[in-house]
């Protein structure tokens, strides 16, 4: 099949997925010159005609509909027996596998994801289309980090003039761990069942679990119906309260309980305040009753009273010699009774550092382990945040005490959005972890209305995930013109001396310094300049300058080997910070944001990192964070597990 052409265009690459019906490839339009998702029927139902219309259904309602988080249909056909469809080819992975391999999910990639699949929805329901099969399979992620909403096979296109009617009776369609309550019970559906079912995906991307499961489809569909949800925050740490208010909203049994619309869910979503989080209380199990305590403990005091009063009367039947022996197996009894029905208290572990908390529970006969890492820069890096189970309870010795520790902000940069339609510039920066913040409009001859003149911080700043960008947007051309542009080129020139050159244009600056082996520039001279050499800028244009990066005295380059083995074949992006025994207070960016391709039978790439004594590197390849132990004097690096 990999060396079919079908339709005299589309040339079969490699098989990508499969589903119940049918077969994905990625193929290649030679007319178009572009790559392609080809879907084609499984041969096994081509000879059935409710199979082929229940395939070809998801082409016909998806056709005509453009936006940017849904899978784009382009083409259907027909080869002989071969059925097939053509579709965007996504360059990425299900949500289903990120989090099968993350777990849970940190609030700003749940609530991006959330908004992306949302949007889709608001486009889709505008459509008078309603999904009916929301769930973290049908749902892509590429790798800089947009849903995709695909695969509307069971797709219903909504009548405008038709009234619903709460009593109409549907066929049960959608996958039984994600559909709503009304498609439970087969009654009729409108679009808010796919608000539901994305409640129940995010559910999932925060706590790593579904809300309802059970031994059969009917109890998974008899809890959907009737038993509450539990409040994703039992099951999550660190969780902002909006958040959960939402997942709430969304997933309440009530159709009219929930958000109207994708777009009120949208809105929402969008004012999330990440500083104001639930106030933790996981669930734990129930403490016995201090009567059931009480009872033991007359029931093992009997129990020794009349062991020790049987021990005196062998005493008197036996030889003066074996009374010591006697007593000592004694003593053995007694403290292995004391021992099954001994409790420890659990101590209050927040604030301590995870070794300091490992030392405390383990000296009580207590178990610790690590559950998650949260992004929290209130406090040192491997401080203990939270804990389960809570302070003060009463457990058994060996009890493992799960908890939660900080880590770093791993930080993002601010992506370049100029030239870009405001509304997808907005897209763009909240994919990138960041948020909108201020938007101004100025007259501008040179872009055009409603598009990013200038962003601040400007593009390739490092930025913490949260942090707001600012824009500015062109309101068309002036009819005065005032301002006179000009551009300026610093490549090359030393910091100082740029900055002379961009100072006296009446321009501010920002610096980034990154280490560069092969571009000639001495080191402390500017490698790049954003906006370019060429670009026009007017007063007051700030700019990003990367300068190469200074080895001071004593400091050593080390090679860092990254393992890039599990990565797919494609553009990537990666970011290196180097923190030393006498850089600790933050780091230097030695390798600012950049982009590297990833090919078959690649299985690593290199950068040379340089620094005193011993120090470390936290290097972040698209969304995932890789810890390296680096000693500069011998030259030895590790990963940090």
């Amino acid at each position: 099949m990999s060396s079919r052409i079908l339709a005299g265009r589309y040339e079969l690459l490699e098989k990508i997925g499969e589903g119940g019906m049918a077969v994905v490839f990625k193929a290649k339009d030679r007319i178009l010159d572009r790559f392609v998702a080809l879907k084609i029927l499984r041969p096994e139902y081509t000879q059935d005609e409710s199979f082929i219309e229940s395939f070809l259904r998801e082409s016909q309602l998806v056709a005509g509909i453009v936006d940017p988080n849904i899978v784009q249909v382009y083409d259907v056909g027909q080869e002989g027996n071969i059925h097939y469809i053509v579709m965007e080819l996504v360059e990425g992975e299900t949500l289903s596998e990120i989090i099968k391999r993350e777990g849970k999910l940190d609030s700003h990639t749940v609530v991006s994801y959330g908004r992306q699949i949302a949007s889709a929805l608001k486009t889709a329901h505008a459509n008078r289309l309603i999904h009916r099969d929301i769930k973290p399979h049908n749902i892509m992620v590429t790798y800089d980090g947009v849903a995709k909403l695909t695969d509307f096979g069971i797709a219903k296109r909504v009548n405008p003039d038709q009234e619903m009617s709460g009593d109409e009776q549907e066929a049960v369609m959608g996958s039984i761990h994600y559909f709503s309550p009304e498609q439970a019970r087969g009654i009729a559906v409108d679009e808010r069942t796919d608000i539901y079912s994305l409640g129940i995906v995010m559910y999932e991307m925060v706590t790593g679990r579904v809300p309802f499961d059970g031994e059969n489809a009917v109890e998974v569909a008899v809890k959907h119906m009737n038993e509450p949800i539990i409040p994703p925050s039992k099951f999550a740490f660190d969780m902002p309260q909006d958040l959960e208010d939402i997942i709430l909203k969304a997933t309440e049994k009530s159709a009219d309980k929930r958000f109207a619309s994708a777009d009120d869910m949208i809105v929402a979503l969008s004012l999330v305040k990440y500083s104001k989080l639930v106030k933790y209380e996981p669930i734990v199990p129930e403490e016995e009753k201090p009567e059931t305590r009480e009872h033991k403990e007359t029931d093992s005091k009997g129990f020794l009273s009349k062991l020790r009063i049987r021990s005196l009367a062998l005493t008197t039947a036996f030889i003066i010699a074996l009374v010591p022996t006697v007593w000592s197996l004694v003593d053995v009894l007694v403290d292995s009774i004391r021992y099954a029905n001994r409790t420890v208290t659990v101590p209050d572990l927040f604030e301590m550092s995870y070794d300091e908390a490992a030392k405390a529970v383990e000296d009580l006969g207590l178990e610790i382990s690590k559950d998650s890492e949260l992004v929290n820069d209130n406090y040192d890096e491997g401080t203990v945040l939270s804990q389960s189970p809570l302070k003060e309870a009463v457990v058994k010795p060996g009890t493992t005490v799960k908890v939660n520790v900080s880590r770093k902000n791993p930080g993002t940069n601010v992506p370049e959005v100029r030239n870009m339609e405001l509304s997808e510039a907005k897209k763009k920066i909240v994919n990138y972890g960041l948020t909108v913040g201020s938007v101004s409009e100025v007259y501008s001859d040179t872009v055009k209305k409603g598009y990013v003149i200038s962003t601040s911080p400007v593009a390739g700043t490092t930025l913490q995930r949260g942090s707001a960008v600012n824009m500015v947007v062109s309101k068309g051309e002036s009819e005065n013109k005032t301002e006179e542009s000009f551009s300026i080129n610093v490549v090359g020139m030393t910091l100082q001396d740029a900055a002379n050159a961009i100072t006296a244009k009446g321009c501010t600056y920002t610096v980034n310094y990154r280490e560069d082996y092969n571009s000639g520039i001495e080191r402390g001279s500017v490698l790049s300049q954003n906006p370019g050499a060429y670009d026009d800028v007017t007063e007051g244009t700030e700019f990003l300058l990367t300068v190469r990066a200074t080895i001071a005295d004593g400091e050593e380059t080390v090679t860092l080997s990254i393992d890039v083995s599990k990565y797919q074949n494609g553009d990537h992006t990666i970011a290196i910070i180097v923190r030393d025994n006498f850089n600790n207070a933050g780091g230097v960016t030695q390798w600012p944001q950049e982009t590297f391709k990833k090919t078959i039978g690649m299985n690593s790439v290199e950068y040379k990192v340089h620094g005193k004594g011993t120090g470390s590197a936290v290097v972040v390849i698209d969304n995932t964070t890789i810890s390296y132990n680096i000693d500069f004097s011998s030259g030895t690096v590790s990963v940090n597990d």
